[in-house]
């Protein structure tokens, strides 16, 4: 049944808190996608072409405060283009592979720092590969890190505690600058 019959159906029934609380849920509905329409063209409007390369995410983790977030991210990320089966949702966190487009990549980290969530590319693509890997971060700025880097990083990991592993990931996630800095310690 159609919003507006049913809102017509309470009305009849002199039902005026379901009524409202349909009205509520209708407008609360509305709003949240006219937000999430305008949170992407504000993140368009910040995407700048670079260059045309093909740029490859083998696997980026975006992790959000919530789970609703997370399921609003891959909402925003299926309108923005990317293919359902290219993301994976758990809990609060959504997993996106296979995507080569750098703007799209740009574009999701944009998004995801919008929403307050963490993108993390896996250190293990990175060490696994030949050479290394171009890695988009949080602030839109990417860098090309090797495998020598990816096992620095990861080595500085391993000797932290719990604690300071999540902030350690989440402060190497927010800018390629950032990363720099540790590498040159």
């Amino acid at each position: 049944m159609s919003d507006v019959k049913n809102l017509l159906k309470h009305v009849i029934n002199k039902d005026g808190a379901k009524f409202t609380s349909h009205l509520n849920d209708m407008v609360v509905d509305r709003i949240s996608d006219e937000l999430e329409s305008r949170k992407m063209e504000i993140a368009s409007s910040f995407i700048k072409p670079e260059s045309k390369e093909s740029v490859e995410l083998d696997e980026g983790t975006y992790t959000f405060k919530k789970s609703s977030d997370a399921y609003n991210f891959m909402k925003a990320a299926t309108e923005a283009g990317v293919k359902k089966n290219f993301l994976k949702m758990k809990g609060k966190s959504v997993t996106v592979t296979g995507i080569k487009d750098k703007d799209m990549i740009q574009m999701l980290g944009l998004i995801t720092k919008d929403m307050k969530g963490t993108v993390s590319e896996s250190i293990s693509n990175i060490l696994n590969g030949e050479d290394g890997e171009q890695v988009v971060f949080e602030d839109g700025s990417s860098r090309f890190i090797t495998k020598n880097e990816a096992n620095s990083l990861a080595e500085i990991h391993d000797s932290l505690n719990s604690d300071e592993r999540e902030e350690f990931i989440n402060k190497i996630s927010e800018s390629s600058d950032i990363v720099e800095t540790l590498l040159n310690i």
